[in-house]
């Protein structure tokens, strides 16, 4: 399936890019983490401790699928 870029006419690719959120994202993950760890090390906190770290780690990391133009580097997000 080729697809053409309305702005410049190029060939869109498909391509996957992180950074869906930009830095507020990444904080947010960032202070998950560490607000997870800190309460599995303060004694009664384990169990609400691991799945707040781990949240943490996934947080920052999300993943797009776009159309990416080869000409003039345009993106369209993909359904």
């Amino acid at each position: 399936m080729n697809l053409t870029c309305k702005q410049c006419g190029g060939e869109m690719r498909k391509r996957t890019i992180s950074g869906g959120g930009g830095c507020f994202w990444f904080l947010i993950g960032i202070t998950l983490f560490f607000a997870g760890i800190g309460l599995c090390l303060s004694g009664g906190g384990a169990i609400i401790g691991i799945p707040l770290a781990l949240a943490g780690l996934f947080c920052g990391a999300k993943r797009r699928k776009v159309w990416r133009c080869k000409g003039c580097g345009c993106i369209v997000e993909r359904a």
